[in-house]
């Protein structure tokens, strides 16, 4: 039941794998088919994410999407790129709405699914049928709203790319008539330098307009040349950003086959576990029919004692009986025989036999001899009787001692377990220690994961509100979705690894319990094999404890390297941020052509820009270094 339940979980994290690695295949592919020209957009401060957002608009087409309502879906982009209200931030606030509720929903049906998964787990039963109905729905919806945040992204996306394409109509136009007021400058250059010879009064007004399109010239040329850096520098975070985008992708298939071969590794020791299990029980069963027949012969032994006792007390009364008799019949004899002594010897001085008593004294003589042998037979039958109680009085009283041998045989076995028994509660109260710091280590990595999401919205609401005034910075948005996902992916992941640790943890409680229930049931001394592999089963049962803390440990601090390189990485990305909000106020202001003084603060922006190229290059090697 164990291996049902985590079958859907891991089929959500193959998705999201799976639309991360569509996602970056897409964005090579779109990369390699990006035209080469730069020159025309050098003036749009959007260059190096359109071939982000690109993807988007170009699989939007081939992708199928359930018929589900969405807010922005029904605005008409195409026939309305120049249409003003496109740079207002309606479109993008309803897109953004649609993103945050998909993403509550998201959020509320992974929490249903782990809430349930806790509440079997803290129940400690099997996973049945309605518990699988209540995670089938929490799981479904989970899908749907996974399906409905990819298409609000890549329409999104797509709305980004008509507003680039605005953008570009516009400064195509700016260019044109850049190039039609050069034209006219020109041609009024010409003009001067014909009337030169005619208008030598004018040759001093000539000269000052000469000098001013110099100064022009070398404005276009200082313009140009910080243009080209920017140019430079944008190129080079380009580049910084596929290659951490794709050192990220290795790093996330790397951690998804560690995760299979883990799972695989704990689907083994279940097996095992059940398996030991399953003899262990089989072991219970047959203590307990050997306990129950000893105590069976225990107590027939005991009624027989009884039995016996009671006879032999009768036998000896009716022995005690008989011999009263024997003695009774031996003075009857004793005075018969001196009764006829006293006769004879009458019967020799009378000088005579009477022959009338003669008949009288045989037949007294006879009837004496009968009773006699017949006295000597019951005493030999009591002797008989008598010897075979005694044998049977002796057996039994070996059978008594054999019987009080046992008993105390059972007695030393109790204790024994019982010290047995004491000892596995210290381990257990050990096992229930480390499981509750461990416990409190994931509670801190969750504490840190839920702060830097935290983070991560703030940086969100600073950016969203930096486009509503500025809509040339739209473009940059998919990056901190992108970012937001990848710590989304994180937490889902700590918490499927936090359930397997609390599972196996149970699973180990479970078998020390069973252990300790079967220590309890042994009473015989025939146990010896079976504490012999109670111990061996305990070893390995902490052995593999030891195993699961020490890959948890691992995973927890692979966790916290990937926590730490996305907190450097929003550094990076709020950075980034400043530098482009200071590059487009210092280059792209509407009246830079007019107003001569603006040109020196060129000079404080590329120092600007070679600092925040220093600082990029160093946050990077300490990333890498960090992952490494």
């Amino acid at each position: 039941m164990k291996s049902n339940e985590r079958k859907p979980r891991s089929r959500s994290v193959e998705s999201i794998s799976d639309v991360h690695k569509d996602f970056i295949q897409l964005n090579d592919m779109e990369s390699d088919k990006e035209p080469q020209d730069q020159y025309s957009k050098q003036f749009s401060p959007h260059g190096n994410i359109s071939m982000q957002e690109q993807p988007y608009s170009s699989v939007k087409d081939k992708e199928t999407i359930k018929p589900i309502y969405i807010a922005g879906k029904n605005k008409d982009f195409e026939g309305r790129l120049n249409d003003g209200s496109l740079l207002t931030n309606v479109v993008l606030d309803e897109w953004i709405k649609d993103l945050d509720t998909a993403t509550n929903h998201i959020a509320k049906s992974a929490r249903n699914i782990v809430d349930c998964l806790e509440q079997v787990a803290y129940e400690g039963r099997r996973v049945d049928s309605h518990d699988m109905s209540r995670i089938v729905q929490p799981r479904d919806e989970l899908l749907l709203h996974a399906e409905v945040a990819g298409c609000a992204g890549r329409e999104l996306c797509r709305w980004a790319s008509s507003i680039q394409q605005q953008q570009d109509q516009i400064l195509n136009n700016r260019l044109a008539q850049t190039q039609n007021r050069e034209a006219t400058l020109t041609s009024e250059v010409r003009r001067l330098t014909e009337k030169l010879g005619r208008m030598e009064v004018d040759l001093e007004l000539a000269r000052k307009q000469l000098d001013e399109q110099q100064n022009e010239s070398l404005k276009f040329n200082t313009v140009h040349e910080s243009m080209e850096s920017v140019k430079n520098h944008l190129q080079r975070q380009l580049r910084q950003r596929e290659s951490e985008c794709s050192r990220l992708s290795v790093q996330v298939r790397n951690l998804e086959t560690r995760l299979a071969e883990q799972q695989a590794q704990n689907q083994a020791r279940l097996e095992t576990a059940e398996v030991s299990l399953e003899r262990m029980r089989e072991t219970k069963e047959a203590l307990k029919r050997a306990a129950k027949s000893q105590k069976r012969r225990a107590d027939e032994a005991e009624e027989a004692y009884r039995e016996i006792s009671h006879k032999l007390a009768t036998q000896e009364s009716i022995i005690a009986g008989f011999q009263t008799e024997l003695e009774n019949c031996a003075l009857r004899s004793r005075g018969r025989s001196k009764e006829r002594q006293l006769n004879d010897v009458g019967i020799m001085h009378d000088g005579g036999i009477v022959d009338s008593n003669k008949s009288m004294y045989a037949n007294g003589d006879k009837s004496l001899r009968e009773e006699n042998l017949r006295l000597r037979e019951v005493a030999s039958k009591c002797e008989q009787r008598l010897h075979a109680a005694e044998e049977e009085l002796q057996h039994l009283r070996t059978s008594l001692s054999t019987c009080e041998a046992l008993l105390n045989d059972y007695h030393g076995d109790a204790a024994m377990q019982a010290s047995r028994l004491h000892t596995l509660n210290e381990r257990l109260k050990k096992t229930e220690s480390d499981r509750e710091r461990s416990q409190i280590q994931l509670d801190d990595v969750e504490q840190r994961l839920l702060e830097a999401e935290h983070r991560n919205r703030i940086l969100e609401d600073a950016l969203q509100s930096k486009e509503s005034q500025k809509g040339d910075y739209v473009a940059s948005t998919p990056v901190n979705t992108k970012q937001s996902s990848k710590l989304g992916e994180c937490d889902q992941q700590l918490h499927l690894d936090r359930e397997d640790y609390c599972g196996q943890n149970s699973q180990l409680n479970g078998s020390a319990n069973i252990g300790i229930l079967k220590d309890q049931n042994i009473t015989g001394t025939t146990n010896n094999e079976l504490i012999q592999e109670l111990r061996r089963e305990l070893c390995e049962a902490q052995n593999e404890k030891k195993q699961i803390e020490n890959r948890t440990e691992i995973r927890l601090n692979d966790l916290r390297a990937q926590l730490n390189q996305a907190d450097a990485t929003n550094r990076s990305l709020q950075a980034y941020l400043t530098f482009l909000k200071r590059s487009y106020a210092s280059v792209f202001q509407p009246d830079m052509l007019i107003n001569p003084s603006l040109i020196s603060p060129c000079q404080p922006i590329a120092c600007s820009l070679t600092t925040q190229l220093t600082a990029n290059n160093t946050l990077s090697k300490n990333t890498h270094r960090e992952c490494v």
